[in-house]
This record gives C-alpha cells, structure tokens and sequence, in this order.
C-alpha cells in the first residue's frame, strides 16, 4: 500500500485523507456498520493521529444495541483520551445503558445531551 498523502475530495472522511496506517482500513471494512460521518470528524479533531487507528479498534468490537449512540457517548466520554477507549468499550459490552447515563446526564439526573443526534459540527 502507498504511504503517500492524498488531497480531500469533496466528501472524503477526515479519517481517509492524509497518511492513514492501513489498519485504519482494515477496521473500517470490518465494522459491521460504518461509523457516521460527525463520529469520524470528532475523533479526526480530539484524537492525535497516531491514536486513531487503535481507537477505531475498539470502538469496532462494540457491536450492541444503540451502536451510533452509544459510540458518540463513548467519544465524549473519552474526551480525546485514547487509552479510555478500551474501559468504555467495556463497560458497554457490559450494559450500553451505563455510558449512556454517564454521557447524557448530569449529576442530578437531568438529560443534558442527547448523543442520538450528531456531534455539532465546529
């Protein structure tokens, strides 16, 4: 595969332009359902680059209910910190409702975010 770097086309992944480690490629084609759009832009903005294959990683082993949803909770609940990936993953192989809670409600239960909708695109 060519290490080159590739201009964006129009629609192109924030993911898929640049220099991409071909694992990135490998996990993309495994996933059962692709990953939206807003998840690949957030993790393309709050991840370093060198991290984002293995982020995709274990987001691809979660295949529960609620996939787009819980992933986008997992992402923020991350907040840019790679090495979280894997416990939230787990957590919600566990119970998806748990991350769930955790990234849309406050500490008194009040919803305050609603991750079935996408990331704001800033």
């Amino acid at each position: 595969m060519s290490r080159e770097r590739h201009k964006a086309a129009p629609g192109d992944s924030p993911l898929r332009v640049g220099l991409i480690h071909w694992t990135t490629y490998i996990v993309i084609q495994n996933m059962i359902e692709p990953l939206a759009a807003d998840i690949e832009r957030k993790l393309a903005r709050d991840c370093p680059a060198e991290s984002i294959p293995a982020v995709l990683r274990a987001l691809a082993t979660y295949q529960g209910p609620e996939r787009n949803r819980v992933i986008r909770c997992i992402v923020h609940l991350m907040a840019g910190d790679a090495q979280r990936t894997s416990h939230y993953v787990g957590v919600a192989t566990q119970d998806y409702r748990d991350v769930i809670y955790w990234a849309e409600y406050d500490a008194d239960e009040r919803k305050v975010r609603d991750f079935n909708e996408p990331f704001a695109q800033t």
